[in-house]
């Protein structure tokens, strides 16, 4: 699985507030997902009728690893009493540590990351300030 962050907001609207702020600040819409009892969001996609059976699906998707799943096992108890997850899947070293400050500064209740350290090629922003594209073209 992809590098994934997930912070646990004490409430719906509390994950909507965080989402549209990590949208603001530059993350994909495809990349932050929010998942509440009240929005299903990307587990309204996974098939069954048992709401948290599809909870306990999708968490164990994003964290794959057999020494994951009492995280799983917390997130999904965090929904039970009516809190709210987002999940932020950076690129890069440069997302990552952006996304870690925005998640950080609302003192989530729990914060889970997963292999932060596995995205070598993955890169969506640039360390340099001037664009790539300026030192290619020649100046004006």
């Amino acid at each position: 699985m992809a590098a994934v962050i997930i912070a646990v907001a004490r409430n719906h609207e509390a994950a909507q507030t965080l989402r549209t702020t990590l949208v603001r600040e530059g993350f994909p819409t495809d990349r932050v997902a929010l998942v509440s009892p009240e929005e299903p969001g990307p587990v309204g996609l996974v098939p069954g009728t048992h709401r948290e059976r599809r909870w306990q699906d999708y968490f164990r998707q994003l964290l794959d690893r057999a020494d994951e799943a009492d995280r799983v096992a917390e997130l999904v108890s965090w929904l039970r009493r009516q809190a709210a997850v987002i999940a932020v899947q950076p690129r890069g070293r440069i997302e990552t540590e952006h996304a870690l400050r925005v998640l950080r500064a609302t003192d989530p209740p729990a914060l889970f990351e997963h292999d932060l350290d596995e995205q070598l090629l993955e890169q969506a922003a640039s360390p340099a300030k001037i664009p790539v594209v300026r030192k290619l073209l020649p100046k004006p």
